[in-house]
């Protein structure tokens, strides 16, 4: 009988398919007719416990003379009337957590999940907010979110580009609060320290590198005085330059199949410069230093890069994106900046070499 009754229940997909409508007189009479007869109990509870499986009763409500305790699923249009979302981007949440099915084409009074299983996914849902609140809230910068996502230090509860509200405010402000613990006060002008995101594409590490090593006490972390946030805290230079010889040689590809750090290819696109002959051709005119090697698996001529090449082309040259973390400020505003100060992109001998400026120029201009 029981079976008998799923199937009723599985074919009810449309939206106003209701228990009522879904089983009919069977419904209507052991609601109301025969409510008070002990000997259709049985069949009762049966139709129950069928109707409690298949739509989403929530607690209070009176199903066939008995009262629900506790809701056992939720729709997508229910969950989307309790917590205030729209069922569109709660879809998105459902389907990231496994919750409903991609596939699934039935309507959204149709489409069920576990009620329990994910109440505390619905309950975070509401509280949760967009990357400006996320960034004001942390203290960062657009890249320096960007870099954290990146790096997996920071993860959006959902990553589908449609959810204008992804992320979770705790875990910005825990993240910020283990930082500043203990963060000794740095003058701003001290040129010793760096911002991470500085220290990042200046190194070559990641974020985790520099944030494990903090964490381990082998890189001391300071804050800039006067200042909050994660773009106040700074490390030292030298302690990165250290660190970064002892992580990026221990890596695969890295230090023990070719001497240098990084491909001059890695760097250059860490530092925005993403056409690779731009930069090669940068190094070629003998602008920046690298060294030439031949790849020892396919034996062709590379450029590889020491931590004193990298620091070299930083003391001479900036491009949008070393500006944007040194600085802050969004590339937009850096260009027009930099426009109105009539700086243009480093050339020698006639030859460009992509969006890379000359330091002194764009300093003086953003002074």
């Amino acid at each position: 009988m029981r079976e008998a009754l799923d199937r009723l229940a599985a074919s009810a997909s449309g939206p106003l398919a209701e228990p009522k409508k879904s089983f009919g007189p069977l419904y209507s009479r052991l609601a109301r007719e025969y409510l008070g007869e002990r000997a259709f109990d049985a069949l009762r509870q049966i139709l129950r416990e069928c109707i409690l499986d298949h739509w989403p009763i929530a607690a209070g409500e009176v199903v066939l003379g008995a009262e629900v305790s506790e809701r056992r699923f939720h729709s997508l249009r229910t969950a989307a009337a309790e917590t205030g979302v729209g069922a569109e981007v709660l879809e998105y949440f459902l389907i990231e957590a496994g919750a409903i099915s991609a596939q699934d084409g039935r309507p959204p009074a149709r489409k069920l999940f576990d009620a329990q299983a994910h109440a505390s996914l619905l309950a975070e849902i509401p509280a949760l907010v967009g990357p400006i609140a996320m960034r004001d809230a942390i203290g960062a910068t657009r890249q320096e979110l960007a870099a954290l996502e990146k790096d997996g230090l920071l993860a959006p509860r959902v990553r589908a580009s449609k959810v204008k509200n992804p992320w979770r405010l705790s875990d910005g402000l825990e993240l910020m609060s283990d930082l500043e613990e203990g963060a000794r006060p740095v003058s701003a002008e001290d040129g010793n320290w760096e911002t991470l995101l500085l220290a990042r594409n200046r190194s070559g590490l990641c974020l985790g590198d520099l944030l494990k090593a903090i964490r381990e006490g082998a890189l001391t972390k300071g804050q800039q005085a006067g200042a909050k946030g994660f773009h106040s805290i700074v490390v030292r230079k030298r302690d990165v330059d250290a660190l970064a010889a002892v992580v990026l040689s221990a890596r695969p590809d890295v230090g023990r199949m070719l001497p240098g750090f990084v491909s001059a290819a890695s760097f250059g696109r860490s530092v925005g410069l993403r056409d690779h002959g731009d930069f090669t051709a940068l190094i070629e005119a003998g602008q920046t230093p690298a060294l030439r090697v031949l790849h020892p698996k396919t034996n062709r001529p590379q450029y590889r890069m020491t931590q004193a090449d990298i620091e070299a082309f930083h003391r001479r040259f900036v491009t949008m994106t070393t500006l944007a973390a040194q600085t802050g400020m969004h590339r937009n505003s850096l260009g027009a900046k930099l426009a109105a100060a009539r700086v243009a992109r480093f050339s020698h001998d006639g030859q460009e070499f992509g969006p890379v400026y000359l330091r002194r120029e764009a300093e003086i201009a953003l002074r």
